[in-house]
């Protein structure tokens, strides 16, 4: 089985889980294939900069405003805003995601970051809509 453990260097929390999912999984199926994939890897330069260093610099410098913007997160209306506001500086760095996932076929994607889930959402909308429809007829029928 191939295995993707997608990650993001923000913080300890996300490699660190991500390494526990690994050892655990290692442990317990050991000839399966894994690979730990940090996700600023795809990131532009500047979405590397606002991701990585703005969010270190604000849990370091501002914690309290970084609690309010988690807290916030809570309210659909405002996820709504801020995912639209992060498709303009994700678009590249998600395209680039997908070609590695189509590339390398993982059987299960264990997210430790949010970021890969809004890419996987959308392979599986396009992967459903390119499916013919139950009852619809085949390329192949004849009437």
């Amino acid at each position: 089985m191939k295995v993707l453990i997608a990650t993001a260097t923000a913080g300890g929390g996300h490699l660190a889980a991500a390494s526990a999912i690994e050892d655990a999984w290692r442990t317990l199926r050991p000839h399966d294939s894994i690979e730990k994939l940090d996700l600023v890897k795809f990131y532009s330069t500047l979405h590397r900069k606002i991701h990585a260093d703005g969010y270190e610099k604000i849990v370091e410098h501002a914690p309290e405003l970084w609690g309010m913007l988690f807290s916030k997160t809570d309210d659909p209306k405002v996820v709504a805003r801020l995912n639209k506001l992060g498709r303009t500086f994700t678009g590249p760095s998600s395209l680039r995601l997908e070609r590695h996932i189509k590339r390398t076929k993982p059987d299960v994607v264990i997210c430790t970051h949010y970021g890969i889930v809004a890419v996987l959402d959308r392979m599986q909308e396009k992967r459903e809509s390119d499916r013919p429809a139950p009852n619809s007829p085949s390329k192949n029928s004849h009437s």
